[in-house]
């Protein structure tokens, strides 16, 4: 069913398709580094090199300063440092994943050449193996292991047929590099099925190859590798206790798989394909191969960071039983009909596969010119240079995610809160505790007074933003489009600049006498970085400068502003001047609109008598919110849709909403105790 043509043939079929699915991986390496871990990775690695700074140690967060780290990929950490030092921040990233994709097909090579797979067969299975690579193609230690899973496969086939001292050293050797390397679970789990399957054999059928004496001996020494790493603590007792304290439910490396994927329909076949090896096993009496793929399928439906792991495994299982079958005449008993049943199946399973990694290679390719973009959106990129360049050092109250970067660009003179290393530093409690720091305010106040929090680092939401100024020693001093700095009494500081960022209707003409020394400001410190802030300013220089405010906005041209920041100050700015048609030409030209946006578009087009735009613009808004992104609003913008709603209604223009609909929005501020005002007021955002 599988054998095509000769050996050679078959290798230069093989050698086509992996160096297809070689240059895809390496398309899609090109894209922005998106594991919040590389950072501290990172740093932890330069300042063991360049300091001497021991790695079993914390350096970098106020709140566990000098405690112990459990659990360290030193040789990770150390290889990514050197990348790094040698190409720069952004090559040293992409090339260490290319670095890890060629070494992971290089051996799969040589794995399905050992295992004699046609061309046919890495033509099948090459695919779903590539599309899970690229799922975890990040900057992380756990990446190398799977190189060494696929070693650790091709040790478990060579010692099934030799069960060898020689075999076992070779076995062990792996472990003890995997064990000093990262979590060896994978291995250990391979290494147990190798040992189960033995055991069987030996009880049913009598193998005489070895004795129950070596058997044991050797399973004794494999175990307590797992006690050979710094600090002598088993590795199962880490996996054992982060398993127990169950971290699924604060970050989404541990939490249910099926809950995140379950509408990924190539993640779905690789489970059916999970099942289908464990039964094909079962059936070939391979019961180390029964244990291996049942303990990987549980593991990839429980726990998403499983899900390349299983199928990498799992796939290199199936690729031999087909290449099994390929010269087996078992094969001919089953009917033609159910044989190219089969056969269009599995094609069309590897042709999706390889249809959706091209379409994210393809999508990599145009994330590829916005690298800067999603690295901003992703890390707080201007908040921490402003912080290195123009504040003194001091502890920084921050998230997890962002706590890696932070520590990274800002060691040794800032320390962080909070970062990734939750498992091997910050216990479960501490995760716990700090979950709702920002909801409660006396807890928020009492972190700050504990530790002498200096400065504060978070995701600019309005959410965020009220939160914080709720404290009692820290202010907004410094915004992007994407992250705010509270601080305390500094000289550098942007208030009204940075409000704006957080809250563009906050806006007001007093603060016209305030803005030119902020303006002053940003120009001796801003005049020639990238900063957002940087903009705005210009913006508010040039808006500020015009008495006639209607000929300001009729030479502006959106298209030609620096981003949807400014397209969007430009909108407010127009409403506030009671300029509706430059209203409606700014707000078209945003390209990413916010909720505000919309609802407050809405509000204003029904305060200027256009009814059928406001309530259409509504309805559009209410649809997609309700059915399409299926979330529920927060309190302050239903207010804004019940402002909306009810001058709509005042003039017999609501036909698209029911008046009832007003009365059921009303009841939930109610129950929820929210005050609404008369008229529609930012007050409490922007005081």
């Amino acid at each position: 069913m599988f054998h095509i043509g000769n050996e050679n043939r078959q290798v230069f079929y093989s050698s086509l398709v992996f160096l297809s699915y070689y240059i895809i991986l390496a398309i899609i390496a090109t894209r922005p580094v998106f594991a919040f871990d590389a950072y501290w990775h990172l740093q932890m690695g330069k300042d063991l090199i360049e300091n001497g700074l021991s790695p079993w140690v914390d350096h970098y967060s106020f709140s566990y300063f000098g405690k112990t780290i459990s659990t360290v990929p030193v040789v990770f950490q150390v290889v990514l440092y050197q990348f790094v030092s040698f190409l720069g921040e952004s090559d040293g990233f992409y090339y260490i994943r290319l670095f890890y994709v060629t070494l992971l097909l290089s051996v799969l090579f040589v794995y399905f050449r050992k295992i004699n797979a046609s061309g046919f067969i890495v033509f099948l299975l090459l695919p779903l193996i590539a599309y899970f690579i690229h799922i975890r193609l990040m900057v992380r230690p756990e990446i190398f292991s799977y190189v060494l899973m696929v070693i650790c496969l091709m040790l478990y086939l060579e010692a099934r047929k030799s069960f060898s001292t020689r075999q076992l050293i070779y076995i062990s050797l792996l472990l003890l590099f995997w064990v000093n390397y990262h979590s060896p679970v994978v291995g250990y789990i391979i290494v147990f099925g190798l040992f189960l399957d033995k055991a069987i054999n030996k009880y049913i059928y009598g193998d005489e190859s070895f004795t129950w004496k070596f058997w044991l001996l050797w399973g004794c020494i494999i175990f307590l590798i797992g006690f050979m790493r710094p600090h002598g603590l088993h590795f199962m007792v880490v996996v054992l206790n982060v398993m127990a304290d169950d971290f699924g439910r604060f970050t989404q490396e541990y939490t249910d798989s099926y809950t995140l994927y379950s509408n990924n329909i190539v993640i779905n076949i690789s489970w059916m394909l999970s099942v289908y090896v464990a039964i094909w096993s079962f059936l070939k009496k391979q019961y180390g191969f029964v244990f291996i793929a049942v303990i990987f399928t549980y593991f990839s439906l429980s726990t998403a960071r499983m899900i390349t792991a299983t199928t990498l495994v799992n796939l290199c299982i199936l690729a031999l039983y087909f290449s099994q079958a390929s010269y087996s005449h078992h094969i001919s008993g089953i009917r033609p009909f159910v044989k190219k049943t089969l056969l269009i199946v599995s094609i069309c399973v590897s042709l999706f596969a390889f249809y959706s990694i091209v379409i994210v290679a393809s999508e990599s390719l145009k994330k590829n010119d916005d690298q800067i973009v999603l690295h901003e959106k992703r890390y707080p990129v201007q908040v921490a240079d402003f912080m290195k360049q123009s504040l003194e050092g001091g502890n920084v109250l921050n998230t997890m995610q962002t706590g890696g970067y932070l520590l990274n660009k800002l060691a040794p003179d800032f320390k962080v809160f909070f970062d990734g290393r939750t498992s091997i530093l910050y216990p479960i409690d501490f995760v716990i505790y700090n979950q709702d720091i920002l909801d409660n305010k006396e807890k928020l106040n009492e972190v700050i007074e504990q530790y002498g929090v200096k400065y504060a680092v978070y995701e600019n939401t309005v959410n965020n933003y009220i939160s914080l100024k709720n404290n009692r020693e820290l202010s907004l001093i410094f915004a992007d489009e994407n992250y705010i700095l509270f601080a305390g009494d500094e000289i550098t500081s942007f208030p009204l600049t940075s409000k704006l960022l957080v809250f563009p209707p906050c806006w007001d003409e007093s603060w016209s006498e305030q803005l030119p020394q902020e303006i002053e400001l940003a120009r001796s410190l801003f005049n020639d970085s990238d900063y957002t802030l940087r903009f705005v300013v210009d913006f508010l220089e040039n808006y500020l400068s015009h008495q006639d405010k209607k000929q300001f906005f009729e030479t502006l041209k959106y298209d030609e502003l620096h981003s949807d920041v400014i397209r969007r100050l430009a909108f407010y700015f127009s409403w506030h001047n009671n300029n509706a048609d430059a209203a409606i030409d700014s707000f078209r030209a945003i390209g990413l609109k916010t909720e505000y946006d919309i609802l407050i578009h809405a509000y204003n087009l029904a305060k200027d008598n256009r009814f059928r735009e406001s309530e259409n613009l509504l309805y559009h808004f209410y649809v997609i919110t309700k059915y399409v992104k299926k979330k529920y609003l927060t309190y302050d913008k239903m207010e804004i849709m019940i402002h909306t709603l009810e001058l709509l209604n005042a003039n017999n223009e609501l036909q698209r909403f029911e008046s009832a609909y007003i009365g059921e929005l009303e009841e939930k501020l109610i129950k929820a105790d929210y005050t609404r005002g008369d008229v529609l007021s930012f007050d409490n955002i922007c005081k």
